[in-house]
């Protein structure tokens, strides 16, 4: 007799309105519980049943994940590591430090959130769980947070490196911290949609 299932078996491979049983990825081995042979390897990627598009969309899932961790990463060391250290050095070595970590960063930053964000969707496309859609959203939304909030910031701190020891100087670095942690929310946010949605 065959298994019984109160609800199909989530299939990040294109064929998640089939079957368990007839699907012709590995998800088809791994609810069915059957073992592979000694020696074989899961056809984890059957391109040749599918379209591109639909292999594209189905990689979404783990782009999404993966890309979603290391942005949370990113700001879990800019804001302990990096900000923390610019707190406890005079702010004429702090400015430029924190300037020159901007302009090389903010790229990298900005490009792993449009990755998690696009990736959100394309997952959204395969699964059409709008809970993709949000942590999709969240994502995307670092990028204008970061044009809006932060590289303000930025630039008035490049008007501030001759007085740095100025009032506003210190008000402005002191709020660098508080500006990171809440790109830091909207990654977190982002990134916890994404790994419990992907593990069920």
């Amino acid at each position: 007799m065959g298994q019984k299932y109160s609800r199909p078996e989530p299939c990040y491979h294109g064929y998640g309105d089939q079957p368990p049983a007839k699907r012709p990825c590995i998800c088809r081995r791994r609810s069915s519980g059957l073992l592979l042979p000694r020696g074989s390897k899961p056809d984890l990627f059957p391109h040749y049943q599918r379209p591109k598009q639909h292999t594209i969309a189905a990689e979404g899932v783990h782009f999404a994940l993966w890309s979603s961790i290391m942005s949370v990463g990113g700001g879990l060391g800019e804001i302990f590591v990096n900000h923390d250290a610019r707190m406890h050095i005079a702010g004429e070595h702090a400015i430029p430090e924190l300037l020159e970590a901007h302009k090389r960063s903010k790229y990298l930053t900005n490009l792993m959130l449009l990755v998690s964000g696009v990736s959100g969707a394309l997952a959204y496309q395969q699964t059409k769980d709008n809970y993709w859609l949000i942590g999709s959203g969240l994502m995307l939304a670092g990028i204008p947070y970061c044009a809006l909030v932060e590289y303000p910031v930025a630039e008035q701190l490049k008007f501030l490196t001759l007085d740095a020891k100025s009032e506003k100087a210190r008000t402005l670095l002191a709020s660098w911290g508080g500006i990171q942690l809440g790109k830091l929310a909207l990654a977190v946010g982002g990134a916890t949609i994404f790994y419990w949605f992907a593990r069920r």
